[in-house]
């Protein structure tokens, strides 16, 4: 028997064994599986569907409930909702989180709510939000939108065109009426960068200005029913004082053509004594060293002839008299001329020379600090002076600081008198100490032809610097009566003027009238007309053209030693406006006017009929001139108002407000105030 056998035999009678225990009737009952799917039937949700059970994968959407989790079999998502494929409205029955009512999420690519709209436009107005990668610059407003009819002024960018909601005429200015400066912005061509067009009443600029007055002076054009005879310049117009500019400042129809009795726009220094003559002898100098020009002049003809020094500070602050001058200082008799000497004793004091050529009949010149002039009382209290030893000469007629003659560093002295001899004095000699010296002691005596006297004008004796370069100094000397009033210029150079001798053997040039009564050096200036670094001369010729008088400029580079006649060396001549009219009379340069760089000149005609019987008038050249010129188109003109003015007796230029270009004042010593010739310093100022 096999092992198998024996089991199976002793297992069958304990099977009946415990058989025999059970009711008869009882049936034996186990797990039931109905489908056979592995899954009891009280576990199965479906014991008779062998593809439903616990555990089972899931096919969505076959009416099965496949893994028995009791679901909607057509929410696979499990959100809630059925997909919209089975009759619900889940638009992704994948993702839980999108059915419709869920909180929409804009602008990440998910339709959450299933609303079926762009997920990039989120007020739904068509257009895409910034966000999103479109162009609606609010996509929480559906009526912002590019393209939307834009509203302006209301702070909305309606239409997503990223301008300014306050400039509505897109010129890239905001109105003025919202904070801006478009005045008008409702025309992209009126803004504060627009090209302002004149005249054609717009307000292209938004400048709010006058649209009819383009120089902004307040003063409409004349032209366009104002009175503004330049309206491109804002310093013309009617009514304007007028400068010294070539220009017709107060638009009357003149340019710089003045009655001096009108309103110019200068000031004035009125005499106050009867036949005064105030303004003769007329310098400007920077006598108290402060770097404005001064004003000495004097009252030659009163009972006391008195100096007055008036600071250029006063001759700029507006029209006064002499009782109001700086310092005066009283004299015996007439004083001829004046000069400065900035550093006679070498301490930098500066000297004023004066000449009195009829004190004690003999005549002198006198040297006083400004401490002197300040503080004495009559001009021979000076610490210095220098007298004649002839009662018949009148030393002292004219003179001049003659610069340094002999290349000591010091300033010489040049005198005349109405004889025929020039004497020099040594500036050092007459610096060491304070005393009184002769003409005897002159360091040198020059004698002439003829006398260097030039009645009563100016002097004519000027130092003219270091002509040509030597480092000594050359002077210049007219002698209007020289060989029948044709008169000359005479040149001295250097070390030889410290020499006694003839004139003619000393001299380096002379320039001769060409014919008589020419009264060639009647007045001499220097100045640099033509801007080249070298001083020019400057003549008066009164007596020419039958005496109605010139002024010549002859150029230093064109000099050369030798004689020479006035015509060949002239660069330009002025011709005077009227016969008689002796222009030339006085002449002044050596200061820029017009501030082109060029010195400018100023030329007086006392006995000019302009104004009436020698009323007299002065000029004003600018340079840059040559050949033949008129007085009469002189640049400006002042013409004396009554008979016998004199206007232009003399003339002088400076710069008396510090604005860096030159001033003019010139004397009508003829001019009466209320008594009679007590005369008047007139001041124009530069207006360039």
């Amino acid at each position: 028997m096999t092992r198998l056998s024996l089991a199976l035999s002793l297992a069958l009678p304990l099977a009946l064994i415990a058989c025999g225990d059970k009711d008869e009737d009882e049936e034996e009952v186990g797990p039931i599986d109905n489908d056979s799917d592995g899954s009891f039937a009280d576990e199965d949700c479906d014991d008779s569907d062998p593809t439903a059970f616990p555990g089972n994968t899931e096919t969505w959407y076959d009416g099965i409930d496949g893994d028995c989790a009791g679901d909607d079999d057509y929410d696979a998502d499990a959100d809630g909702v059925r997909s919209e494929e089975h009759g619900g409205g889940d638009c992704d029955d994948a993702d839980a989180a999108v059915y419709p009512g869920a909180t929409e999420v804009w602008y990440d690519g998910t339709d959450q709510d299933c609303a079926g709209d762009n997920d990039n436009d989120a007020d739904v107005d068509g257009f895409d939000g910034l966000d999103g990668g479109g162009d609606d610059c609010d996509d929480n407003d559906d009526d912002i939108y590019p393209g939307a009819a834009d509203t302006w002024y209301d702070g909305v960018d309606s239409d997503c065109a990223g301008d300014s909601d306050n400039d509505a005429d897109e010129d890239g200015f905001d109105s003025d009426d919202q904070g801006g400066t478009d005045c008008d912005d409702t025309d992209d061509n009126i803004n504060p960068d627009a090209a302002e067009i004149w005249y054609d009443g717009i307000d292209a600029d938004c400048a709010d200005d006058d649209d009819y007055d383009a120089d902004g002076d307040g003063t409409q054009s004349d032209e366009h029913g104002g009175n503004d005879c330049d309206d491109n310049d804002d310093g013309v117009a009617y009514g304007n004082a007028e400068k010294l500019d070539g220009k017709d400042t107060d638009c009357d129809g003149t340019a710089d053509s003045y009655s001096i009795d009108g309103d110019w726009g200068g000031s004035s220094i009125t005499g106050t004594d009867q036949d005064g003559s105030f303004g003769l002898p007329l310098v400007v100098l920077d006598y108290d060293q402060d770097g404005i020009d001064d004003v000495l002049t004097s009252t030659p003809f009163t009972e006391v002839p008195t100096l007055y020094f008036f600071n250029g500070t006063t001759v700029a602050a507006g029209s006064t008299s002499q009782g109001n001058a700086d310092a005066s200082l009283e004299a015996y008799s007439i004083v001829t001329n004046m000069d400065l000497f900035e550093d006679l004793d070498g301490t930098g004091t500066a000297y004023l020379s004066a000449s009195e050529p009829l004190i004690q009949d003999v005549g002198a010149v006198y040297l006083l600090t400004w401490a002197e002039l300040s503080s004495a009382t009559v001009v021979t209290e000076a610490s210095r002076a220098i007298y004649g030893d002839d009662s018949t000469v009148e030393f002292g007629f004219n003179h001049a600081n003659a610069g340094d003659l002999d290349g000591d560093g010091t300033p010489d002295l040049i005198v005349s008198g109405t004889d025929d001899w020039l004497h020099i004095f040594s500036g050092a000699t007459l610096g060491a100490t304070d005393g009184t010296w002769s003409s005897a002691d002159a360091t040198a005596a020059m004698h002439a032809s003829d006398d260097f006297s030039n009645d009563w004008g100016p002097g004519n004796l000027v130092s003219l610097g270091d002509l040509d370069g030597d480092g000594y100094g050359e002077v210049l000397i007219g002698q209007p009566h020289y060989n029948d009033d044709s008169g000359r210029i005479i040149i001295l150079e250097g070390e030889l003027n410290l020499q006694s001798d003839d004139i003619d053997t000393l001299l380096w040039a002379s320039i001769e009238g060409d014919s008589n009564n020419d009264e060639v050096g009647y007045s001499v200036s220097t100045g640099d007309v033509d801007a080249d670094g070298i001083p020019d001369i400057i003549i008066g010729t009164p007596g020419q053209d039958s005496q109605g008088g010139r002024a010549h400029a002859v150029l230093g580079a064109d000099l050369t030693s030798g004689t020479h006649s006035l015509s060949t060396v002239s660069h330009v001549s002025y011709t005077g406006a009227t016969v008689f009219g002796r222009a030339g009379h006085s002449v002044a340069s050596g200061y820029d006017i017009d501030g082109d760089g060029a010195d400018d000149i100023a030329v007086g005609g006392p006995e000019d009929s302009a104004g009436g019987d020698e009323a007299g008038e002065a000029y004003l050249i600018m340079s840059g001139q040559s050949g033949s010129r008129a007085l009469a188109d002189a640049a400006v003109r002042f013409t004396g108002s009554s008979t016998e003015d004199s206007t232009g007796a003399a003339v002088g230029l400076g710069d008396f407000n510090g604005d860096g270009l030159g001033d003019a004042v010139f004397a009508a010593p003829g001019k009466d105030d209320t008594l009679g010739n007590e005369g008047v310093l007139y001041v124009g100022f530069s207006g360039y």
